[in-house]
């Protein structure tokens, strides 16, 4: 039988004895003994054909290879072929895993789903040894925020050695708005992809969804840069080779550079932002990534403010 199918490995339905025709039935010492025609003989056994014993229906759907031969030789009768019996396989759906609900830590909680018996999650010793102390840090904005709001910048910091996220808002002059910790340090699910934050979810022009609230990475630290790059997640630029084609295909229209620092800066406050950097060159017909107007903004922003001035282009 297969496994936890709830029977014993070794039945005993009916032991070694004459088995009579019919039903089961209860007889006493004053009844007639009963002849050999009202017991039960090979000769009522085929492959394929149903056969009733003690009141209960069986179908003998095979026969092993002695008793194939015994047929053939000693009663002149060929068995039929097996039966397929088989029923066909049922298909268990698996049940959808319950959303993250924030209380205890993720492996807490998948221990509970994948175990009636939960024990404690095994912590990964070489990750927390080699990863101790590492932080990624990114910058974003709110993706789709109000006109109040959009001059706001978060710090979203990604601890790898146990996945947890945490951000905060740092002080800016004049804001109004009460900065500080904006999301305690913790496992959090992206609401984007339905699963808990990793590394490769926080990358400049991604967004990302903590608690309702989306977020748009902007750019990152020096050290997160080095850390993406050495994993080869980020592509490797010509630097020199993109301003060339930048330079020779501006010159055409405008030799001077005062014309085209104009054509950059769309509101005329004197600087150039990331999004009128990237605006620019889209009318231009570039089509750049955010990840490469970051890296041609990094080229530019010697003060490194996140603006370009007109003595820095």
């Amino acid at each position: 039988y297969p496994l936890n199918c709830g029977r014993d490995s070794f039945p005993i339905f009916y032991r070694r004895n004459k088995l009579p025709r019919g039903p089961a039935a209860l007889h006493g010492p004053l009844d007639q003994p009963k002849g050999k025609d009202t017991y039960v003989r090979a000769e009522d056994f085929g492959v394929g054909q149903p056969v009733q014993l003690l009141g209960y229906n069986f179908f003998v759907y095979d026969a092993d290879e002695f008793t194939r031969q015994y047929f053939s030789e000693e009663l002149g009768t060929q068995l039929d072929p097996r039966t397929d019996v088989r029923l066909p396989e049922r298909a268990v759906p698996r049940p959808p895993t319950p959303k993250y609900t924030g209380y205890g830590s993720w492996e807490d909680s998948m221990g509970s789903v994948h175990s009636l018996m939960p024990k404690p999650p095994k912590r990964d010793m070489v990750k927390l040894y080699e990863q101790d102390g590492k932080v990624l840090r990114f910058t974003a904005q709110f993706h789709g925020s109000k006109v109040e709001d959009q001059d706001r910048l978060f710090v979203i910091n990604f601890h790898l050695f146990d996945d947890t996220v945490s951000i905060h808002e740092p002080p800016q002059r004049n804001m109004g708005i009460v900065t500080g910790r904006y999301l305690e340090k913790g496992i959090h699910v992206n609401q984007i992809t339905g699963q808990i934050f990793k590394d490769t979810d926080l990358r400049p022009g991604s967004i990302v969804k903590v608690y309702n609230r989306e977020f748009e990475i902007v750019d990152m630290d020096e050290y997160t840069r080095k850390h993406v790059e050495e994993g080869g997640n980020i592509r490797t630029y010509d630097l020199a080779a993109v301003l060339e084609k930048i330079r020779e295909g501006m010159r055409q229209q405008y030799p001077l550079v005062r014309d085209i620092f104009r054509r950059f800066d769309a509101d005329k406050d004197g600087v150039i932002t990331q999004k009128e950097f990237k605006e620019a060159l889209n009318k231009w017909g570039f089509q750049p990534t955010t990840e490469e107007v970051l890296v041609l903004m990094r080229h530019f922003d010697v003060r490194q403010d996140g603006q370009i001035s007109y003595n820095e282009f």
